[in-house]
């Protein structure tokens, strides 16, 4: 019995590392869609968590993926337009006038207030 509490608890530790909100995130990283060679584009819609309303929304045109078949895309100015508070990503691929179903929805992230810099003390 105390293994098998150890292998949940050791597992609920290693689930929420993975469920850490990410601060400020600077990269957007997604699959590119089966279809991409297809496509016209990409849409973001930027969410807030608690109640799932959209906060933003923009296209990313459609960026090369790399070799393992990956989307990098820099989100950083628009995460850092954002009101401080708890957000999630949703992408969707866009031929034409047709819109894919959104992707499911990436982890949590936070937008903070940036740290001071330039610290010191004469």
């Amino acid at each position: 019995m105390k293994i098998l509490i150890g292998i949940i608890l050791a597992l609920a530790v290693h689930a929420s590392a993975y469920a850490q909100n990410v601060k400020n995130p600077s990269t957007l990283l997604f699959t590119a869609s089966v279809d991409h060679s297809s496509l016209s584009s990409y849409e973001v819609d930027i969410k807030r968590a608690s109640d799932s309303t959209v906060v933003s929304f923009f296209d990313i045109g459609k960026p090369t993926p790399n070799t393992d078949g990956v989307v990098t895309y820099n989100i950083q100015p628009r995460i850092m337009s954002l009101s401080f508070g708890t957000y999630f990503v949703v992408v969707r691929a866009v031929a034409g006038a047709l819109k894919s179903a959104d992707s499911n929805v990436s982890n949590n992230l936070d937008r903070v207030p940036g740290p001071p810099s330039s610290t010191k003390v004469q």
